[in-house]
C-alpha cells in the first residue's frame, strides 16, 4: 500500500513562492519513496498568498490598483474579489501595499515608514461594489478625516455569515511584541509609539484594544480596525479554512508535512505547523514539521499536535546563503524526513516500503 502524504505549504519570506515550497517538498518525499502518493495543500499565512489563495479557491479574481507605497513612492498591487453568489467581498491584504519586500533593506525604520497606501486598496474595493458593514458606527471624524470602511475577508456560505477582518492570531495584544521586534524591524520607538496609540484610542473610544486578541496584527492594524471601523476580529484560519479543502485532504492522508521559516514557542499561537497539526490530530494523522531555524521552547508544539520537527539548514551559514539555497535545503530536508518514516515503517512490519 502506497503512503499518502499531505504537504500543506505556504511562501518562505523573502525566499520561496508557493509554487517552489511545493516542488521542493514533494521532489523529496519521491526520492526517499517513489511509490508515495503526494498531495499540496496550499495555506496561507498572512501575506500576499491569502490573497491568490482565496480568490483561487471561490473563483474571484484579482484586482491591480496603484498605490502609495511604504517609502512614499508609487507601488503596484492589489485586492481580491471574491467569486460565488451574494454580496461582493473583498481580500485586502496589508502585505500588497506595505509589506516588507517592498522597503529596501536599508531604509527598513518603521518611524519613517508609511501604511498610508493600505486604506487605496480599501477605497478601490468600495468603488467596485464591496458594502461597509460594521457593528457600531464609529466616532465622528475630526474636520481632516473621513470614516474609515471596515475589511472584509471571506464569506461564509454554508451559514450565510460574513467576517469582516482577518487580522492576524487569536491571541496576543496590540503591538509588536518585544521578542518580536528585530524581526519585524520594530525597535523600542515604534513599540512605544504602538502604545502610545493604544493610549489614545482609549482616551477616544473607551475601547482597551491593547487587551483585546488579535488587536496587535500587522503593527496594530486590528486595533485601529475594531476602534474606528468597528470592524470584527477572527483567527485568520477560523476565515481561510472555510474557503480551502483542508479537512478532506487530511482525509485522505497517512501523513502530514508542513514547514515554517522558524519553529519556536509561539508556534502553538496561531502558526500554520501548530493550526494544521491539531486539524491532523483529530484525523489520527501525524505531522513532521521542517523549518528554517528551531528556535527556543520549539519542543511545546510537540503538545499541539507535531510529532517530530526537524531543521532544514545543514550547518551554520548566514541569513542571506539560507535564503539563497532554500529550495535544495527543503528538498534534502523533506528527502530526510522521508527517510527516517521508512525505518519505521520497515519495523512495523509488511507495509514497509
Amino acid at each position: 500500500m502506497a503512503l499518502t502524504v499531505l504537504v500543506t505549504l505556504w511562501v518562505f519570506e523573502e525566499s520561496l513562492a508557493v509554487e517552489e515550497v511545493a516542488r521542493a517538498i514533494a521532489a523529496g518525499v519521491l526520492r526517499a519513496m517513489p511509490q508515495a502518493r503526494v498531495l499540496t495543500a496550499p495555506l496561507v499565512d498572512g501575506g500576499e498568498e491569502t490573497i491568490a489563495a482565496l480568490v483561487r479557491a471561490t473563483g474571484g479574481r484579482p484586482i491591480p490598483v496603484r498605490v502609495t507605497g511604504p517609502v512614499g513612492e508609487p507601488v503596484d498591487a492589489f485586492f481580491g474579489l471574491m467569486g460565488g453568489p451574494g454580496a461582493k467581498t473583498a481580500v485586502v491584504e496589508m502585505a500588497a501595499a506595505a509589506g516588507l519586500r517592498l522597503v529596501p533593506r536599508d531604509r527598513r525604520d518603521p518611524t519613517r515608514t508609511t501604511s498610508h497606501g493600505v486604506g487605496e486598496p480599501i477605497r478601490a474595493a468600495l468603488d467596485q461594489g464591496v458594502h461597509w458593514r460594521r457593528r457600531a458606527p464609529p466616532p465622528r471624524p475630526d474636520r481632516h478625516e473621513r470614516p474609515r470602511p471596515a475589511v472584509f475577508a471571506c464569506a461564509d456560505r454554508r451559514r450565510g455569515r460574513r467576517a469582516r477582518a482577518a487580522l492576524g492570531p487569536a491571541r496576543g495584544g496590540a503591538g509588536v511584541r518585544p521578542a518580536e521586534g528585530g524581526r519585524a524591524g520594530a525597535g523600542a520607538a515604534a513599540r512605544g509609539g504602538l502604545e502610545r496609540r493604544a493610549e489614545a484610542i482609549r482616551a477616544a473610544t473607551g475601547l482597551d484594544a491593547a487587551a483585546m486578541p488579535g488587536t496587535g496584527a500587522s503593527g496594530g492594524l486590528g486595533a485601529g480596525l475594531v476602534a474606528f471601523a468597528g470592524a470584527t476580529l477572527h483567527p485568520r484560519f477560523e476565515i481561510v479554512l472555510r474557503c480551502l479543502d483542508l479537512d478532506r485532504l487530511l482525509e485522505e492522508a497517512d501523513l502530514v508535512i508542513t514547514a515554517e521559516g522558524a519553529l519556536d514557542g509561539r508556534s502553538p499561537f496561531g502558526k500554520v505547523p501548530c493550526e494544521v497539526s491539531r486539524r491532523a490530530a483529530a484525523e489520527g494523522e501525524p505531522v513532521i514539521a521542517l523549518a528554517g531555524t528551531i528556535g527556543k521552547g520549539a519542543a511545546t508544539t510537540f503538545e499541539h499536535g507535531i510529532a517530530a520537527f526537524a531543521s532544514i539548514v545543514e550547518g551554520p551559514c548566514s541569513l542571506e546563503e539560507a535564503i539563497a539555497r532554500a529550495e535544495k535545503l527543503l528538498r534534502r530536508a523533506a528527502e530526510d524526513a522521508m527517510r527516517m518514516v521508512r525505518v519505521g515503517l520497515a519495523l512495523a512490519g509488511p507495509r514497509a516500503a
